[in-house]
């Protein structure tokens, strides 16, 4: 029993000193107020990132090929196959058509928001010597209604959806906000301690240095500032040269 008392006496002695107050040092400051600033750092770098980081990405694509029957009229039909081995539209063929929905992926080093970008629609006609992107097409342009019916018919109205509005809703993916913050937070808590260190211990060596060029001047009777020679003057109390004060 008195062992167990003594042993459980040795166990508070060791508590309070390793809990007892430590003298702060500049180092030790400077640690702890990055620590504590590494949080609201990393909630402002990732609204910064989410504002300037940004990947561009294909949405929705849908490609088709545009065909004139005997009447005259157009028709469009979406294939599957870029080749167009899937096509079953009749009539002569006069073109070919892509529409694809641009998206903008912002935020790292996860994505923190999607903001889709109106739909591009581009045209090959063969009668026309280069492929045409982001044509805008109006309402009573029989090419324009010839692909709209193809796309309701396949169920893409999303994508006309996205055509005709300049600047369709985003989304603001709010778990990667988390995790973007967190992640950035977990790395401003490890470099910033780890570069207050590299400069602590960089500012050593300099004083390090510095040291030991002061001694090795007081060592051959040098001045410590300009290097003039002492010798002969240890009873001055300044350099004559520099006016540095001797010690």
């Amino acid at each position: 029993m008195m062992e167990l008392i003594r042993r459980f006496r040795r166990m508070l002695r060791l508590v309070h000193y390793y809990s007892a107050d430590r003298s702060y040092t500049i180092w030790s400051q400077a640690v702890a107020i990055a620590l504590l600033a590494s949080l609201p750092t990393a909630m402002i770098a990732v609204i910064v990132l989410n504002a300037t980081i940004r990947q561009i990405e294909t949405g929705e694509h849908v490609t088709g090929r545009l065909s004139r029957d005997a009447a005259g009229g157009l028709n469009a039909q979406i294939v599957s196959d870029p080749m167009f081995s899937d096509y079953s539209g009749g009539g002569r063929m006069i073109g070919e058509f892509t529409m694809w929905v641009p998206i903008h992926r912002h935020g790292w080093p996860i994505v923190t928001s999607n903001r889709p970008q109106p739909a591009q629609l581009g045209l090959n006609l063969y009668d026309q010597a280069n492929t045409r992107i982001g044509v805008r097409l109006g309402e009573d342009s029989a090419i324009w209604q010839a692909i709209e019916e193809a796309l309701v018919g396949g169920g893409h109205r999303a994508m006309l959806e996205a055509y005709h509005q300049p600047r369709p809703p985003g989304e603001q993916l709010w778990l990667g906000w988390t995790v973007g913050t967190l992640m950035l937070w977990a790395m401003l808590a490890v470099l910033l301690p780890l570069l207050i260190l590299m400069t602590r211990v960089a500012s050593l060596l300099v004083l390090e240095r510095r040291a030991r060029r002061v001694a090795a001047l007081r060592a051959k009777g040098l001045c410590i500032r300009c290097g003039y020679d002492l010798r002969g003057l240890e009873f001055n109390d300044r350099c004559p040269e520099c006016g540095v004060l001797l010690e």
